[in-house]
């Protein structure tokens, strides 16, 4: 870069061009060249969107390098400046415009107007010369070519005193052998080390020995230091950023292109292309009044068409066999409908109802070899998940069994084309990372496991999908695979840092549909729930899962490329704090005492405590079936549970002083605890019992609570806190706080003051006010990934 130094400020760092040094409030990063020199060039040209193609021709010019290592070196950035995707305080992207310095920058030491203009080029130019040696090796060097007067070169020119050592920038493999390493013809006298390049010549006698006073170099020593000058200044002439981008494009070998087909504005859940990829089907909304309606996007002309009403409210969607007909999946008040409805012009308003139940229905496959379909059902009754097949054309319906474990387990299954394997996952044995993928070959009845922990720790499986009769394409929390059902080795597609993809399907053997999050803004409100009225309101876009903290901060987790952070954040100050970083995605389920020092934290693996003061963890339980949820109890020395066992919903707390697990009830849904200190059960009919703590009967509640309680993944939460049992659900479009008074049986309904939320809320440890988040301008991008 320039002589002079420029100075830019923005947020709490400070970039100095001269040193390339990246300062955070006074304390220096540490950063790689390629991080500085793309940071730089993005300050510079900060008045506009520099676009992907620019950023590579500038400063990855001359090197094959694919647009996925360019954007992996903008992810790296962000992560070095803590920013969020989601809601970017520096750099913004913006889907075919490229990325955007939008933090507000200072410059404290202005560049001439030359010297402004020449900074993108010095930026390009320092890719092709290695960096010179830091300033304590100049001035060392300065001072051996004093001491020696004038050295000399490989073909015995002299070079003034006053210039500094040359580096050479030239490929010392390129050269003959001879003109690398020359036959010394000087005399003793002019004995002089030199180091060029890569390479070193001696000038001098090699067979004759340099006398001096105190010490005695032999040639075959001298040899020895020649040897070694060469390797050690060929490891500090390499470009180490280079190396890593190259080992970036080897890993992105698998991509060709990455290309956006459709940018509807909108919340989309479900996606599918027809067999001759000109049609593209999706479920989506505009807005939280509204259910998920289905959408046909002609891909040629790009005309948008929506065929389901504002009634309705889809989950899944799958093309039938001509793509002229799609089966989806309505949810309906009363449970679930399986539907066929005709896609072109003239018959769309044709419905058919294939199949309806009151449980949960998803995980749509077809069978091309049958002609079925294929799907799961939860049987919340006895918590089993039944996997069923469909015949759409005589309607015949049959239960199928997959595993040696009727199935109980599986969370997503998928035929190959010809029928002859199938792979399936067994999402809730968390405890067995082997088991949760599994290739079958029906053939020979027999199992293959597949582990995609050991690539990047534990994933959570979202979907996967054949590609032909031999190749998946597997889409996991951290990445996107291409697996090999024969050999069962897999290759990364696509790294899934921030989770951003959550959505996969498959248009040709070689060409991947992907849902893409886009930039959101994320805040949590906090609400008295007496009132409702709102009493505070923060950003929280780099955090997930809040629960309260101590002296009004909160604890949150936040997503890293590659792993999660617990932290704890102060909106006021907007200060974090670290707690400890984990594979696995972390959540605080509350506190074990009144200053927030022992919290109650559950991961995909283990319910343990964590103190805060020594950063101790004690572990509760594996949190793997048969267990289903935990809650804290108002003492502080209890952790309630409940599980699941052969079909069986079991409860109890943890005794957190001795240690012990104690069972309380079985058929119970879930229990917490009285101020009495006695408990509360939710029971299956939808009625609550209370009890002392010696199980004696005290009352029961003849109430109705939403069969939804009931799910065995215990993704749908109900609270207890000072003798109230909360809960949201959704009627009519809006978002409402449900509040059982459970010894009255008394339910308020309010609706919340803001609607645009998410059902996720979190009570404070007193009941008296609530965390609710809200997700503005949430909008997803299909994109479409040709891999070779």
């Amino acid at each position: 870069m320039s002589n002079t130094n420029t100075i830019y400020k923005f947020g709490p760092f400070q970039l100095e061009t001269e040193s390339d040094i990246l300062y955070r409030e006074g304390r220096e990063l540490s950063v790689e060249p390629k991080l500085i020199e793309v940071l730089c060039y993005l300050i510079v040209q900060r008045d506009r969107y520099v676009p992907l193609a620019e950023l590579h021709d500038e400063l990855w010019a001359g090197r094959i390098v694919t647009d996925t290592a360019v954007r992996r070196t903008i992810s790296k950035l962000r992560s070095i400046l803590e920013d969020d995707t989601y809601n970017p305080q520096f750099i913004k992207s913006l889907p075919k415009r490229g990325y955007k310095m939008v933090a507000s920058v200072e410059i404290l030491s202005e560049l001439t107007g030359i010297q402004r203009d020449t900074v993108t080029q010095n930026a390009a130019e320092n890719l092709s010369t290695p960096k010179t040696s830091n300033d304590d090796n100049n001035n060392d060097n300065g001072a051996n070519k004093e001491n020696l007067g004038q050295s000399k070169n490989l073909q015995g020119e002299t070079s003034p005193t006053s210039q500094s050592p040359e580096i050479s920038t030239i490929d010392e493999s390129d050269k003959p052998v001879d003109s690398a390493i020359n036959t010394p013809t000087h005399s003793v006298d002019e004995q002089v080390l030199e180091t060029r390049g890569a390479g070193v010549s001696l000038a001098g006698n090699a067979t004759s020995q340099i006398n001096r006073p105190g010490f005695k170099i032999t040639a075959l020593q001298i040899w020895c230091i020649a040897i070694l000058a060469i390797i050690v200044t060929a490891l500090a002439t390499i470009d180490i950023d280079q190396v890593i981008e190259q080992q970036n494009a080897e890993n992105d070998s698998l991509v060709k292109s990455i290309e956006v087909i459709e940018t509807f504005p909108s919340n989309k859940t479900d996606f599918d292309i027809s067999d001759d990829g000109t049609k593209l089907a999706f479920t989506a909304r505009m807005s939280e009044n509204m259910g998920y309606q289905l959408f046909i996007k002609d891909l040629v002309s790009g005309s948008i068409e929506q065929l389901t009403d504002r009634e309705e409210n889809l989950e899944e969607i799958q093309f039938l066999p001509g793509s002229q007909e799609i089966v989806y999946t309505s949810i309906e008040e009363d449970g679930f409908t399986l539907k066929r409805r005709a896609v072109n012009k003239d018959n769309k308003e044709v419905v058919t109802t294939l199949y309806k139940s009151s449980n949960f229905i998803n995980n749509l496959t077809w069978q091309d070899t049958e002609s079925i379909f294929s799907f799961r059902e939860f049987d919340l009754d006895n918590g089993y998940h039944k996997l069923r097949q469909l015949a759409p054309d005589s309607n015949t319906l049959e239960e199928i069994s997959i595993t040696d474990n009727s199935g109980k387990f599986i969370e997503i299954f998928r035929y190959s084309p010809n029928g002859d394997k199938l792979a399936f996952s067994n999402q809730y044995l968390k405890d067995d990372s082997n088991r949760q993928f599994i290739i079958k070959d029906l053939s020979i009845n027999t199992e293959y496991p597949v582990n995609f922990s050991l690539n990047r720790g534990p994933q959570f499986l979202r979907k996967f999908e054949w590609l032909d009769n031999r190749y998946l394409v597997v889409l996991t929390s951290k990445a996107i695979y291409k697996l090999d059902s024969q050999t069962l080795k897999y290759e990364e597609i696509l790294k899934n840092s921030y989770n951003q993809y959550w959505n996969l399907e498959v248009a040709s053997p070689n060409e991947i549909l992907l849902i893409r999050n886009e930039p959101i803004n994320r805040y949590v409100v906090e609400l008295n729930t007496d009132t409702l009225k709102v009493t505070n309101r923060f950003n929280i876009e780099h955090l997930r899962r809040p629960a309260y903290g101590p002296n009004g901060s909160i604890y949150g987790t936040k997503f890293n490329e590659d792993d999660y952070t617990l932290v704890n954040y102060d909106p006021k100050t907007k200060k974090e704090r670290a707690l400890f970083n984990s594979k696995i995605f972390p959540v605080v389920f509350g506190s074990l005492d009144k200053n927030f020092e022992n919290l109650l934290i559950l991961t995909s693996e283990s319910v343990f405590t964590y103190n805060t003061e020594n950063n101790s963890k004690k572990e509760i339980a594996k949190a793997s079936p048969p267990l289903i949820d935990i809650e804290q109890s108002n003492s502080y020395n209890k952790v309630f549970y409940s599980e699941l066992i052969e079909g069986i919903r079991n409860v109890g707390y943890y005794d957190l002083e001795t240690n012990e697990k104690v069972f309380l009830k079985e058929s119970v849904i879930l229990a917490g605890e009285s101020n009495e200190n006695g408990y509360f059960f939710i029971q299956f009919d939808g009625s609550v019992l209370k009890t002392d703590r010696n199980l004696n009967k005290i009352s029961s509640v003849k109430t109705k609570l939403p069969d939804r309680f009931k799910d065995t993944s215990g993704a749908y939460r109900l609270q207890i806190r000072d003798n109230k049992a909360f809960w949201i659900r959704s009627k009519d479009g809006k978002r409402l706080i449900n509040i059982l008074n459970l010894d009255s049986g008394v339910i308020n309904n309010k609706p919340f003051p803001i609607q645009n939320t998410i059902p996720y809320f979190v009570l404070s440890p007193d009941g008296k006010h609530m965390m609710v988040i809200r997700e503005e301008e949430r909008a997803e991008i299909i994109e479409k990934v040709i891999i070779n």
